[in-house]
């Protein structure tokens, strides 16, 4: 997957924000309100609204054509991309193709932001996204303030890591990925690489698929909410092993194969 190994990759500086999928999108998006997300723009153009929640930016994606509609046919409420926040967008992306990684097609409407993105797990993407200061973000140019707001709640401050289910034999594969693309540190489990800049961890959960699988069922299998307390009305259970993280059960009516834990800020 990685080729020019010595030459310097980009310097990842946090998480920008998750791109959801669903087949029943209001559905994902009542779960969303529940846990005290707000929804405060819509896109300009698709059908895609912006939630919020401390530092956290979750996106879902209802379009009815492409790979995220695709996505939830195949997996239900699922994450179809996740965005990169870098120094320069461009630059980060010409570096990544030459080191090897696989370019994603995007599209961008008339007078919306060109993301460029390369190939992750399972057919997911990784945007890189950049913020210039004194310059309009992606939430100015692609979206519009839906008015009034509600103002989001305080349970939760930031995404703390996101975990990866793989084919059997390939951890090593992706954590060199992140590792050797976009500078993160390994990790001394041996199975997360961090985000020097931002602290956020990719993990790799312990269970694998079986070896026999198509890496194309990869998947983006959890993502970790840290905060100082738990929204009311939202069942959890503790998670075994998970030194006081809690999984959240949406109790969805429909597919699913993104689970959400939480833990206490440290």
């Amino acid at each position: 997957m990685i080729q020019d190994i010595q030459a310097p990759g980009v310097r990842a500086l946090g998480l920008e924000f998750i791109e959801l999928t669903a087949q029943d999108g209001p559905e994902l998006e009542r779960f969303l309100v529940q846990m005290g997300f707000s929804a405060i723009a819509r896109h300009r153009h698709k059908p895609v609204v912006l939630y919020r929640q401390g530092e956290i930016n979750l996106i879902v994606n209802e379009s009815a054509t492409g790979m995220p509609h695709e996505l939830a046919l195949e997996r239900g409420v699922s994450v179809c991309a996740l965005a990169l926040r870098v120094e320069d967008a461009q630059k980060a992306y010409q570096t990544l193709l030459q080191k090897g990684a696989w370019p994603v097609e995007t599209t961008a409407g008339v007078m919306e932001l060109n993301i460029p993105g390369v190939e992750g797990v399972g057919g997911t993407q990784l945007l890189l996204i950049d913020r210039v200061e004194n310059r309009p973000s992606i939430y100015d140019i692609d979206f519009e303030p839906i008015r009034p707001a509600a103002v989001p709640a305080q349970h939760f401050g930031s995404v703390s890591a996101v975990t990866l289910t793989l084919v059997e034999g390939r951890s090593r594969e992706w954590l060199d990925f992140f590792i050797q693309l976009f500078g993160f540190s390994e990790a001394a489990d041996g199975r997360s690489v961090v985000c020097d800049s931002s602290g956020l961890t990719i993990h790799i959960a312990d269970q694998p698929l079986v070896d026999d699988d198509n890496i194309g069922d990869e998947y983006i299998s959890a993502i970790t909410l840290r905060g100082r307390s738990l929204p009311t009305g939202v069942e959890v259970e503790e998670v075994t092993g998970g030194n006081g993280q809690k999984r959240l059960l949406p109790n969805l009516q429909q597919p699913a194969v993104l689970e959400w834990l939480w833990e206490k800020n440290a």
